[in-house]
């Protein structure tokens, strides 16, 4: 589960940049997303000593999205009319 995470940790390590991405993991049966930011942080040396972590979970986000994405294709495609009832 926790492994996507420490890729980007890997990353920051390696390139001795900050990274963002978006993590899906399942967590109890369910598709979770994250919004991950790890950056490096340096000694006066400016030697990499530690990795700093933003996390912020965005699943509701991520799925309004992809709830308005296909909203936007049903519109798109029908050649019909429709009709919106309040």
């Amino acid at each position: 589960m926790y492994q996507p995470f420490l890729n980007i940790e890997a990353e920051v390590i390696e390139t001795e940049q900050t990274i963002r991405r978006i993590v899906s993991i399942p967590i109890e049966g369910d598709i979770r997303h994250f919004a991950c930011t790890k950056f490096p942080i340096k000694n006066e040396k400016g030697e990499l000593y530690r990795i700093g972590n933003i996390t912020i979970e965005v699943t509701d986000q991520i799925e309004a999205e992809n709830a308005a994405r296909r909203q936007a294709q049903v519109i798109e495609n029908v050649t019909e009319g429709v009709m919106v009832v309040d």
